[in-house]
């Protein structure tokens, strides 16, 4: 009997091995095929992921340009070897500008920044000057802005015309080496003939003596 069991746990000792091996060779097979798949489930992830990125990156890149561009798009004058010089915002008007004083007074501000860095001060004149650039890219054909149109304010309380042809909108005088900037309110005259659109600035030029 004694020989029995003996013969029985050495059999059961040796079934153990073996089951201990064959679970170890199945556990390391396992674990490998496992890190295989895990890794290029990672990679084919981060192909995907950097995919949506770049187009997301992208899409933000050219809403902000375009955002930027209408908002805060200027023209840049520079005159006399760059001594002289100005920035404006563009300005659009079209038949929705055509309003009252009142909401004339409310509409929105135009600014032009200016610089004088020669060694004298200078007379300057303020205009509103029609933009032929934009005229030609908008592919537009409409009767320009003349002094009977346009209605102004430098200060949001006082209401001006323009009085002559050359739209003049407000002149000063400007020390050497010295910079301003004026903020401009632009409207169409309610009473004006006006139809279409008008693409245009505001520049600073010196006044000759």
């Amino acid at each position: 009997m004694a020989k029995i069991i003996k013969s029985i746990e050495k059999k059961q000792k040796k079934t153990n091995k073996k089951t201990t091996k064959l679970s170890a060779k199945d556990i390391n097979k396992n674990t490998s095929a496992n890190i295989s798949y895990t890794i290029n489930k990672i990679k084919a992830n981060e192909k995907k992921y950097t995919s949506i990125l770049v187009i997301i990156f992208m899409t933000l890149i050219c809403v902000i340009a375009f955002l930027t561009f209408r908002i805060n798009s200027r023209y840049t004058n520079y005159l006399t070897d760059f001594h002289i010089s100005d920035s404006s915002e563009l300005i659009y008007l079209d038949e929705s500008n055509k309003v009252n004083d009142i909401e004339g007074l409310k509409s929105r501000v135009y600014n032009i920044s200016f610089s004088n860095l020669t060694d004298e001060e200078l007379n300057y004149k303020i205009i509103y000057v029609e933009d032929n650039d934009s005229k030609i890219k908008c592919g537009c054909n409409y009767k320009e802005l003349t002094k009977n149109d346009l209605k102004y304010s430098l200060d949001g309380k006082t209401i001006k015309k323009i009085q002559t042809d050359e739209l003049v909108l407000t002149t000063g005088v400007l020390k050497r080496y010295e910079s301003d900037n004026i903020n401009i309110r632009l409207w169409i005259d309610e009473n004006s003939d006006f139809i279409g659109h008008s693409h245009g600035y505001l520049t600073f030029e010196k006044i000759e003596d």
